[in-house]
């Protein structure tokens, strides 16, 4: 898979990520990304690993991303995103959302809340629509860089009206 894709098979959208951001950065840079340079949220919560990420449909998975039980089952059904899946909602879309809210990671990583009505938004409207929905969504509309969950501003100043922090 060379084309980078941006809608994760699990609702959530990759581009909005703040480990594909640090990525992208560093594959326009040369310089590695630092993991440092990740938001505090995640650090909390995520154990540290290379971020190096190309999008959860990419060879290059984030570490924590490539054990996504949701990816492995897209990825042997063959479907392009879980609610294209004729099985949707499945037993493991619903146990993701069960386990998100008992490990309370909705509160600890609020974005992740974003999974099941992102996924109802592709079902009644169709991929295409969302992704270019989010394209729009997650970038600066003072001057146009990609914006993430957890960054706070832009680097132009420009707060980001979709940031997912504040409390964990």
């Amino acid at each position: 898979m060379s084309e980078t894709k941006l809608d994760g098979y699990c609702g959530l959208y990759c581009g909005g990520c703040d480990i594909y951001r640090l990525s992208e950065k560093a594959k326009q840079t040369g310089v590695k990304a630092k993991w440092e340079e990740m938001p505090e949220q995640f650090k909390k919560v995520i154990k540290e690993a290379d971020l190096v990420c190309h999008g959860c449909q990419s060879d290059t998975v984030f570490a924590g991303c490539r054990i996504c039980p949701i990816l492995k089952c897209a990825k042997r059904k063959g479907v392009e995103n879980c609610a294209l899946c004729a099985k949707y909602p499945c037993f493991l879309i619903k146990m993701m959302h069960i386990v998100v809210r008992l490990r309370k990671l909705d509160k600890k990583l609020p974005h992740t809340a974003a999974r099941k009505p992102n996924l109802e938004f592709i079902r009644q409207n169709g991929l295409e629509k969302f992704l270019s929905e989010q394209e729009l969504a997650w970038k600066c509309p003072q001057c146009g860089a990609r914006l993430t969950w957890y960054l706070e501003q832009c680097a132009c100043g420009k707060g980001n009206e979709r940031y997912y922090g504040g409390s964990s």
